[in-house]
């Protein structure tokens, strides 16, 4: 009986001993948060864990990021692995962290023991959030990430939309385009206007407010922008273009290759493409262009209410009228040049029957039937 109970007792005792263990290791919180100290958890993840992250991340081929890449972000961004894990640190620190993790521990811990009734975890991270944008602020000046965009991103997509033709056959190239893109949103204004769109949503982040705006403003840059189109366009010889790709097509379409006069006389659609020329020339196509796009710009800058533009063709009208007169009587001269010289009968027919038609021959000497016939 002795040993039977000898056994029993020391079974009791081991079981004993190892609970005691148990609440003194597993089920104290003391314990993990010792152990993660002792590991040097903090700075592994923080430090050496991103280090090797970032470094395999590198090593991505663009491609395999996006088809359209042409290098991998984080190598074309000019930022070292350093760079990043500096600003991870400098935002959460490792100290703060540890701070974090072993506050939540603590609280179920005491809970599991019996200690507490209940829990509850509190992180305060407004303060963290606030570091965290101003890092991403840092990181994105230093990584020059308006010229990344552009040459990832934007001038990319103008290539793509350049293969279509544009409009009156404009020739411009992606570079040209890109240039003006470039003017009108300079990198110091899109960075300003980024950074105040972060200051905006931050305190939104942090439940500072419950409502956010962020307002960019475009009327200084829609200005910018229409100076930079007029540019485009009188450096593609778009004013000219109007007439080979707009007026002229238009005069074929309804007058065909000639307009048939009497007398036997044409006028080409080359002459009255020349003679709007000559009424409406470039500089005056550019001038109604020119207002076309500054009154589509003071619609869309809101500083009118409506868009109504106004093109006054009254005089174009008048002087293309004379010089189709013009025209017309130039050709009747050339007709009327060619006639042989009348005889002293068909000079009488004319006296006695009058013009009806263009005569078979002209009169000669300055008489007043030559008069009549031109």
């Amino acid at each position: 009986i002795t040993i039977p109970v000898g056994i029993a007792l020391f079974a009791l005792l081991l079981v004993a001993v190892v609970l005691l263990e148990v609440n003194d290791s597993f089920l104290n919180p003391q314990f993990y948060s010792d152990t993660l100290r002792d590991a040097d958890i903090y700075n592994f993840a923080l430090n050496d864990l991103p280090r090797s992250a970032l470094d395999e991340a590198r090593l991505i081929a663009p491609q395999d990021i996006d088809p359209s890449l042409d290098e991998n972000p984080l190598v074309s961004a000019g930022l070292t692995t350093g760079d990043f894990v500096a600003a991870l640190n400098r935002a959460l620190p490792p100290e703060w962290v540890q701070d974090m993790v072993e506050q939540v521990l603590d609280e179920p811990g005491d809970y599991i023991t019996g200690e507490r009734d209940d829990f509850s975890t509190r992180i305060q991270s407004g303060d963290r959030v606030v570091l965290v944008v101003e890092e991403f602020k840092t990181l994105t000046r230093q990584a020059d990430a308006y010229n990344l965009l552009f040459e990832q991103v934007i001038f990319p997509n103008i290539e793509d939309a350049l293969e279509t033709e544009l409009p009156f056959g404009i020739d411009v190239t992606a570079e040209r385009v890109a240039e003006a893109v470039r003017r009108v949103v300079p990198p110091e204004w899109v960075q300003a206007n980024v950074e105040a769109a972060l200051n905006a949503v931050t305190p939104y982040a942090v439940g500072e407010t419950d409502t956010f705006e962020v307002e960019v403003q475009l009327s200084e840059r829609v200005d910018v922008a229409l100076e930079e189109i007029k540019s485009i366009l009188l450096e593609s010889d778009a004013y000219d273009l109007v007439y080979d790709e707009v007026v002229e097509p238009i005069i074929k379409d309804a007058l065909g290759p000639t307009v048939a006069l009497p007398f036997n006389i044409t006028i080409s659609r080359v002459e009255i493409t020349d003679a709007l020329r000559e009424v409406a020339p470039a500089q005056w196509v550019q001038e109604q262009a020119e207002l076309i796009v500054d009154a589509t710009g003071q619609y869309m800058t809101q500083e009118t209410d409506s868009l109504n533009i106004d093109i006054d063709l009254r005089d174009n009208k008048i002087a293309a009228r004379d010089v189709l007169v013009r025209l017309a009587r130039e050709q009747f001269d050339r007709v009327a040049n060619d006639l042989p010289a009348c005889s002293n009968s068909q000079l009488g027919s004319l006296v006695t029957s009058g013009l009806t038609s263009l005569p078979e021959c002209m009169p000669s000497g300055g008489t007043a039937i030559e008069d009549q016939v031109r």
